[in-house]
């Protein structure tokens, strides 16, 4: 009985531990699955214990992608509402932003992959200024800390600091989620979720290097709520 006792926990162990790891975050790699240095970025990755996938340009992980707890809890639910106040100290209530689609971007601003973005976060925003969608970016870290980030990295989005409490709220965890995203609708209705971190090979000056690009998976949502509220 003790021996069939300990195979039945074994057996329950295993299949709860590889349950919880599919639903971890994945780090993609966008490009050819048989690039030998794809391949091998990818096996360094998992020798550091990472889940790593690669990704065909043509699929958009946003909408392929929906096994996350956190894409789980919120897509297609209302907003949990906040009230924090923005870099200037004036109070930005979500409430207030109904009748606009929003970009909500949850980002580290100690993590390198989210500071490469900031640029074309702001290409992003400059494209879409004429669309109702408001551009807002939350972080954990203090009003200095954050100014002087913001200031020598130049990101031109509405930054939220000392948001500490709505990531936990949200159940956002930046040792995880370095970026997030809650693509939010005119009903404060949460749409779609980027959770994943998406690297790209580039050859820059004759070197190839793995650079994060999310933005371009993020430009798809952005067109595809558009379309949706036209209708």
């Amino acid at each position: 009985m003790k021996i069939f006792a300990f195979f039945l926990f074994l057996y329950l162990f295993i299949n709860i531990n590889s349950t919880a790891q599919t639903d971890d975050d994945t780090i993609r790699i966008i490009g050819n699955a048989n690039d030998p240095k794809i391949i091998a970025i990818k096996e360094k990755l998992e020798s550091q214990g990472k889940l790593v996938a690669i990704q065909a340009k043509k699929n958009n992980p946003i909408l392929t992608n929906k096994k996350s707890p956190i894409k789980i809890r919120y897509i297609n639910k209302p907003l949990i509402p906040f009230e924090l106040k923005n870099l200037e100290g004036k109070k930005i209530n979500s409430n207030a932003m109904k009748g606009k689609m929003m970009f909500l971007y949850f980002f580290d601003i100690e993590d390198k992959n989210a500071v490469q973005e900031f640029s074309k976060l702001n290409e992003l925003k400059k494209k879409y200024k004429n669309e109702n969608i408001v551009f807002i970016a939350f972080c954990e870290e203090k009003v200095e800390k954050t100014k002087e980030v913001i200031t020598k990295n130049n990101l031109e989005l509405m930054i939220i600091p000392q948001a500490k409490k709505y990531f936990n709220e949200l159940g956002i965890h930046k040792s995880r989620n370095p970026m997030v995203v809650f693509f939010v609708d005119k009903n404060n209705v949460v749409k779609y979720i980027s959770d994943d971190l998406n690297l790209e090979l580039k050859d820059i000056n004759g070197k190839r290097t793995m650079e994060v690009n999310n933005v371009p998976f993020y430009e798809d949502i952005l067109e595809k709520m558009i379309k949706e509220h036209q209708k």
